[in-house]
């Protein structure tokens, strides 16, 4: 069954039940640390982390990129090649 994040929801079906909320998710996230249990659907999103220097940062299509941007960017609808990205996430992990 696909599972859809609260976020997700509110930019594109706010009558859509949504099944987690990714800001409960991260807020005790410590820094180096990831969750890997939650999956949107929607997104693309496989993984949610924040970074050594406190960057909350989501895995899609195997690359990480900031959360903010990327939460930014679909709320715009700007294209998926506007993402922004953040050199040297993957180490930081």
């Amino acid at each position: 069954m696909a599972e859809f994040s609260k976020q997700y929801c509110e930019i594109y079906d706010p009558e859509f039940p949504w099944d987690f909320d990714f800001d409960e998710l991260s807020k005790d996230l410590k820094p180096g640390w990831g969750n890997f249990g939650y999956i949107c659907e929607g997104f693309g999103i496989s993984a949610i982390a924040r970074t050594e220097s406190g960057h909350l940062i989501v895995s899609v299509d195997d690359m990480w990129v900031d959360y903010n941007a990327f939460l930014t960017n679909h709320k715009n609808n700007l294209p998926y090649a506007n993402q922004e990205t953040e050199e040297g996430l993957e180490e930081e992990i």
